[in-house]
This record gives structure tokens, C-alpha cells and sequence, in this order.
């Protein structure tokens, strides 16, 4: 008899800077992390450190999701604040849409970054972003 593999929640982290932002040309700026959730997993949460806040307009709002499903990750679609420096707590939800972050294939994860007027007016921020997944 074949032993099963045990099986862990593993974790990715990247350092993402306000410039590595693709401005939308509007509020949004957007952005894809280099490291792809693998094949077969479930991604099961994510916490960002914020480093230096997101400043240069009135706000700075993260989500956190897939290309076609900007919020994937959130919580309702509910964004968090990444303007002022800190830790940020970490999140475990899905939007609703049914998917619950598995996929067959590896997956790249979308950071979407909305300022308050437009997102060129963003003139600094760092953060860490933590993405934790689970091999199926």
C-alpha cells in the first residue's frame, strides 16, 4: 500500500514597491507577483507588512486576487489600507466567487493598489506580501 505524502501549508513572500506598479491610468495600479502559486493548490491566505505607506494621495487600498478576479483573495471584496506603515493582519476569505483559490494549473497572484484620486499621484510605499497555499 502506496503511503500518502504528508501535505503542509507552504508560503511565498515578495518585496513590492510603488513603482512596480502598473498604472492603470486612473485610481488603480496593478501589479503581478513573480512567483506563481503551483499547480494543484488551494491557496488558503495572505498578510502584508507594510513597510512604508503608499502615500502622495488621500488613500491606498489593497486587493488581492487573479487576473479576471481582482478581489479573489478578500474578504467581500473588501479592500485594506496599506497608507500608513505597519503590519497589516493577515486575510483568509474568498469573494464569493466559488473558485476557492484552486486551480489545476500554477496561478499568478494580482495586486491591485487603489488610490484616492490617481494612482500616479502615489509617490512611495513598500510592502511584504506573504501569499500561504496548500498542496492538494
Amino acid at each position: 500500500m502506496a503511503r500518502a505524502r504528508s501535505r503542509r501549508i507552504q508560503r511565498f513572500s515578495e518585496v513590492v514597491n510603488f513603482d512596480d506598479f502598473t498604472d492603470g491610468g486612473s485610481t488603480a495600479g496593478t501589479y503581478e507577483l513573480p512567483t506563481l502559486v503551483p499547480a494543484n493548490c488551494v491557496v488558503v491566505g495572505w498578510s502584508v507588512e507594510v513597510l512604508t505607506g503608499f502615500t502622495g494621495d488621500s488613500s491606498a487600498a489593497l486587493l488581492v486576487g487573479i487576473s479576471g478576479n481582482t478581489d479573489m483573495y478578500n474578504a467581500a471584496a473588501t479592500s485594506v489600507s496599506v497608507f500608513a506603515a505597519g503590519t497589516v493582519g493577515a486575510y483568509c476569505d474568498y469573494d464569493g466567487s466559488g473558485d476557492l483559490g484552486f486551480s489545476a494549473t500554477a496561478r499568478t497572484v494580482l495586486l491591485t493598489v487603489t488610490s484616492g484620486s490617481d494612482f500616479g499621484a502615489v509617490d512611495a510605499g513598500k510592502m511584504v506580501i506573504h501569499v500561504a497555499y496548500l498542496e492538494l
